[in-house]
Order: structure tokens, then sequence, then C-alpha cells
């Protein structure tokens, strides 16, 4: 793996080639399976417009329960005390995202003409993973995060097998697929998103 920072008012990193070889092929083909099964914006809490009127993306998705190949491949992203590690090193806010203890897991698929426009997440840190399937066949599907300090922004084209993570706080959104010749369904863009959040252990009742 191979993280690159963000800076200049937006704490992010990207992480390239998470998925090992095989690992990435199992994950990619759990996805695709998926598909069938995958619902609307409103069935996935999909963000809506300030007056609570329209969804503001157009994708499908579906959550997935901790026990799936999915989740098994990808824990490293979530449980790795070595990349918390590094993270903590280059900025300690980071040690937030450490602290962390509970985690949902939402399963994306854009095509033709699907985005998400700007939003931010209800959890404490967000994860995405890039999927598709060589040679790509389609283009869009950027990630732009938006930083309140001094307009600042920053984008970041899709690449497959590209793991971004950043505080769900931040605003972000993603630009329209547009699928290329000889497009099938299962070619286009996968995201696996971890919401990442803390739940107060339980404690004892007093006797």
């Amino acid at each position: 793996m191979e993280l690159t920072y963000i800076q200049h008012g937006i704490d992010a990193v990207v992480i390239d080639d998470f998925y090992p070889k095989q690992s990435f092929k199992i994950v990619l083909d759990e996805c695709k399976k998926l598909i069938p099964a995958m619902l609307t914006p409103k069935d996935t809490g999909g963000a809506m417009d300030e007056n609570n009127e329209h969804y503001i993306k157009e994708n499908r998705g579906i959550f997935i329960e901790n026990t799936t190949k999915i989740f098994y491949h990808s824990a490293d992203i979530t449980t790795s005390e070595r990349l918390k590690k590094t993270l903590i090193e280059f900025n300690p806010m980071w040690k937030m995202y450490a602290a962390m203890n509970a985690s949902n897991t939402l399963v994306s698929y854009y095509k033709e003409t699907d985005y998400y426009a700007k939003h931010t997440d209800m959890s404490v840190f967000t994860i995405l993973t890039w999927l598709n399937t060589e040679p790509k066949k389609f283009t869009g599907g950027d990630l732009t995060l938006y930083s309140t300090y001094k307009d600042v922004v920053s984008n970041i084209e899709y690449k497959n097998n590209r793991t971004i993570i950043f505080p769900s706080c931040t605003a972000h959104s993603v630009s329209p697929v547009k699928q290329l010749e000889g497009f099938s369904d299962g070619d286009g863009r996968f995201c696996i998103s971890h919401f990442i959040s803390f739940v107060e252990p339980k404690r004892p009742e007093k006797i």
C-alpha cells in the first residue's frame, strides 16, 4: 500500500493498491454478485437536498454484514494497528480514528450518469475503496473533497483499488459516470464505504 496525505485545509489520506491481487479479485467478484439485490437511494439512506425533497445521488447500493467475504478482506483498513500508528505519526488528529470501535459497510454501484452531489456522512470517519473490472469501461466517478477553509477543494481522480480516508464531516461529491463502448453490467464503478464511529461500551449495572 502506498499512502499519500492531503493537506492545505483538507485532512485526508489516499492509499493506492489497497487490496493484494488475490483479495482484489475475490472482493470484486462478490461486489458483482450483489448488483441484483442493490437498492435505490431511498432504501440506503442517501443524502437529500436542503429541503429534504429530493435525493442528491443516483446510484444503487446495499449494506452488508460483517460476516461477508468483502468485509473479511477489507477488515485491515479498520483494524490495522500499523496503519493507525502511521496515521498518528503524520498528524495526531488521527488518534480519534484509532479510537473508533464500530462501522457500517455500504457497497455502491455507479453506471451511466450516476453521481453523488455534495454531502457529508453521519459518522466520524469515512473510508472509500474503489474497484472496477479491467480494462476500465467508464470515465468520471472522481471524488471532490471540500474544506471550510478559504474554499479549498481537493479533486481525487478515480483509480482502481484506491482507498480514501477522511473525517465524515468533510463535504464530498462524486462526478457523473460516463459509460464507454463495450460496457456491460458489472463494468461500472464499485465503491465500498465504511462508516466508522464510536459506540460507548455497556457498563455493568450497579447492584
